[in-house]
């Protein structure tokens, strides 16, 4: 026996010398090179916590093995005899193992969920679903009631499930892969490979999309959109409510030449009427909800009874607001966002996803179309980049800015932002008009470099002056600069902004670190680290005919 053997077997004691004697020699672990331990009882603290000590305080440079069994739920019989129950309880009785059930009379979506693939089963026998050890978390257990035969556990194995379903597929079912969003991750090689590469019509059933609450950020839905809608071949939708839901549900059965999912939240729907399994979506048809003017918002998913909430708000003070069901983020119903971006002054999209998104897919198309080159405002609301900790849905999203009162806030911000650009124009042209009539006035605010404000996303303010005017130095030059400056102190932005500019190799002037030469390259470097309002005006402060000579005035 080796020196580390010996060391164990003396501080562990009788316990560890009889379990390593039963599985010592030729295990498959010890021909890995792992010192192998066990199986220990993990109910047995008195020979688990020396074990656990002697691991922790050995000096052994190789990988050590130690393999604990347990029994859930033991000690309480309740636990103990449920397959799937009692990982993480609500308030339960101890008498009778009942645990406490939610108040609402509303379905939850799970059950919508399953329900509505009840129907279709009964009506088309191709119809299968699978789930990943999850039956009662995915609403399957239900559909298994039903169709036993047709209900499927691959245990926890995501990958399998994915693949095994892929299979199916080829083979003419329509297979139905119920699993959370956040399980969904571990099987995204299964998705590119055996789903999409093959264009082959899984349908996922994504439960638990967004914030989960009690769960925390172990379980939340944070990033399927994101992952699914980068992928060719892929129709990826959310439902706003259960009837939404149900109208994925039924258009996803005529999807068969390629994959599609469809998500949707933890917790109870919001009480619409549910519509007969007959009523489908067109593909990458949108849906307005309200119709106003200036600012347009694309909501994806379960955010839009909050979002109809702050603009129900803002709409009594006179804030006239379209709001659209937005249904798919892919393919993206390009004909009504080309019709919003033309028609009104800003473009808001709403998600319950990470950044990469819907939001970006509409930004994207924007882009590549155009539509961004004529003045159109963009935000694009997402979840924040942190792991939010578990607590109430609502306190979550509060904490992700996406309730009603931030949504609210956020919207005004863009509504100020679109008068204070008018303002601007108006300001600028006005002033550049006296200046070349050589009013004085003006030559006061450009020496203190006001001649124009770019706002920042977090309501700082940069400012654009022209060289000549920084205290004489830099005199007899005719460009336009830009000096990083903020309204409201903010240095910690400034500085960051500079390193930034730097690093991409813009060379400040030499006699000071805050002014830099106005380019469209320049301007393009703002824009990505959220500084709007340059694009507007780059026309104006890269115009050639242009010529502003302040060299004869007494600066």
């Amino acid at each position: 026996m080796s020196a580390f053997s010996k060391r164990f077997s003396a501080k562990a004691g009788k316990a560890e010398d009889l379990i390593r004697s039963a599985v010592t020699g030729g295990t498959l672990f010890s021909s890995l090179g792992f010192y192998y331990i066990g199986p220990i009882d993990g109910h047995d603290l008195n020979s688990l916590i020396p074990i656990l000590r002697n691991a922790r305080d050995s000096k052994h440079e190789g990988p050590i093995l130690i393999h604990i069994k347990t029994k859930k739920g033991k000690g309480y019989t309740f636990a103990e005899e449920a397959k799937d129950n009692y990982h993480g309880v609500s308030k339960f009785n101890v008498k009778t193992g009942e645990q406490s059930k939610s108040s609402s009379k509303l379905p939850s979506y799970t059950k919508v969920f399953a329900d509505t693939l009840i129907q279709h089963a009964k009506k088309d026998s191709k119809i299968v679903a699978i789930t990943a050890a999850m039956p009662d978390g995915t609403g399957l257990n239900i559909f298994r009631k039903e169709f036993p035969d047709r209900t499927f556990d691959v245990g926890i194995a995501e990958q399998h499930a994915v693949t095994f379903a892929a299979g199916l597929a080829t083979e003419n079912f329509k297979p139905y892969a119920a699993i959370y969003s956040t399980f969904l991750q571990r099987a995204y090689d299964q998705v590119v490979h055996d789903v999409a590469i093959q264009s082959l019509p899984v349908r996922f059933a994504i439960d638990r999309a967004g914030l989960v609450g009690a769960d925390g950020p172990t379980h939340a839905g944070s990033f399927d959109t994101t992952y699914l809608s980068t992928l060719p071949n892929f129709i990826v939708m959310a439902a706003s409510d259960e009837a939404e839901l149900v109208r994925m549900i039924n258009t996803s059965t005529e999807i068969n030449d390629r994959p599609c999912a469809f998500r949707y939240p933890r917790g109870t729907g919001l009480g619409s009427i549910l519509p007969t399994i007959n009523e489908k979506i067109e593909i990458g048809k949108s849906k307005i909800i309200i119709e106003g003017k200036k600012l347009a918002i694309l909501n994806f998913g379960a955010r839009l009874n909050e979002t109809l909430k702050a603009a129900e708000n803002l709409s009594k003070k006179g804030v006239s607001i379209t709001v659209v069901d937005a249904r798919f983020a892919k393919p993206l119903d390009e004909n009504l966002i080309w019709q919003l971006a033309t028609t009104h002054e800003a473009i808001m999209t709403i998600e319950e996803g990470s950044i990469g998104g819907f939001g970006s897919h509409v930004v994207d198309f924007l882009t590549k179309k155009g539509l961004m080159d004529s003045n159109l405002k963009f935000r694009s609301l997402t979840l924040p980049d942190i792991f939010i900790d578990q607590d109430t849905p609502d306190n979550m999203y509060k904490i992700a800015n996406l309730d009603s009162m931030e949504l609210r806030e956020q919207i005004k911000f863009v509504i100020t932002l679109i008068k204070s650009q008018r303002k601007s124009q108006s300001d600028i042209l006005d002033s550049l008009g006296r200046l070349e009539k050589g009013q004085s006035t003006l030559l006061d605010k450009l020496v203190k470099t006001e001649v124009y404000l770019l706002m920042h996303k977090k309501r700082h303010c940069l400012k654009i002056g022209y060289s000549e005017n920084i205290d004489g130095r830099l005199k007899h030059h005719r460009k336009e600069w830009i000096i990083l400056a903020h309204e409201h102190g903010s240095k910690q932005r400034e500085s960051r902004m500079k390193h930034v500019l730097k690093e991409s190799g813009f060379i400040p002037m030499p006699c000071t670190e805050e002014v830099f030469e106005i380019t469209p390259e320049l301007v393009d470097i703002l824009e990505a680290n959220g500084w709007v309002g340059a694009n507007e005006h780059r026309d104006r402060l890269l115009e050639k005919d242009v010529q502003l000579d302040l060299t004869s005035q007494n600066v």
